[in-house]
């Protein structure tokens, strides 16, 4: 490997970690897995949270594949934004 690829390298593991840290809405792929006193529990990168849905007049299933939003970063206000 040559010095031009190693300080590549370096750069893009240096952004990469500085992404992780931003403080912005992601939205992510899951599944619901059960519904608990008007909650859909979902799996999100191995852990589960009940959370409510944001789409009007929807009645959701458990197995069927939605889009997660976490606003922010925070956990707590996380919300299923639609039906994939």
């Amino acid at each position: 490997m040559t010095i031009k690829d190693e300080i590549i390298k370096t750069i893009e593991i240096m952004v990469n970690k500085e992404i992780k840290k931003i403080k912005a809405d992601k939205t992510y792929p899951s599944v619901i897995t059960s519904v608990e006193k008007g909650k859909y529990v979902i799996s999100l990168n191995g852990s589960n949270y009940a959370v409510k849905c944001a789409i009007p007049n929807v009645e959701l299933k458990v197995g069927q594949q939605v889009w997660v939003t976490v606003p922010c970063g925070d956990l707590k206000g996380m919300f299923i934004c639609g039906v994939r």
